[in-house]
């Protein structure tokens, strides 16, 4: 990346909250949903995968669009492009009924039980997170995929 592409991403993306503080919400929140962390236990395909997951959640709380609750019980993320009926999503540990939600859907379907994951733990419908852009869609999947893996 050249100065001029660092100098206009930093611009478009100001940093709110230093990475350390960010990661330290996180592991506050990883903690409260029961998420292994523990690098060195990991295979490194596992550790790629969980530091990509990590990393798109702690990207979201830099830049100010996702918060840990108080008791690290829910993660609200405010979306980058809101739709029109949402404009922040709040996920908690899910119950059951998120399992379920997946089953509902057919074999292959990878993205659509992922989806009706996510609706479950945010109390939106599955097909909401269609809608959502990209950048939104990738701390969503980062929140769901690290409770998955863990």
């Amino acid at each position: 990346m050249t100065n001029e592409t660092e100098k206009k991403t930093v611009e478009a993306n100001p940093i709110v909250v230093a990475r350390e503080v960010a990661l330290d919400e996180f592991n506050r929140w990883a903690v409260a949903w029961d998420i292994h962390t523990e690098l060195k236990t990991m295979t490194q395909e596992d550790r790629d995968s969980y530091e990509s997951q990590r990393d798109a959640v702690v990207a979201g709380i830099m830049l100010g669009n996702a918060t840990v609750s108080a008791d690290g019980e829910t993660i609200t993320y405010r979306l980058k492009k809101p739709t029109a009926s949402v404009s922040e999503l709040t996920f908690a540990v899910p119950t059951g009924a998120a399992y379920m939600a997946m089953d509902a859907q057919k074999e292959g379907r990878n993205i659509a039980k992922m989806f009706e994951f996510m609706g479950a733990m945010s109390k939106q419908p599955g097909a909401m997170f269609s809608k959502l852009d990209g950048r939104d869609l990738k701390f969503c999947q980062g929140v769901v995929a690290l409770f998955l893996g863990s």
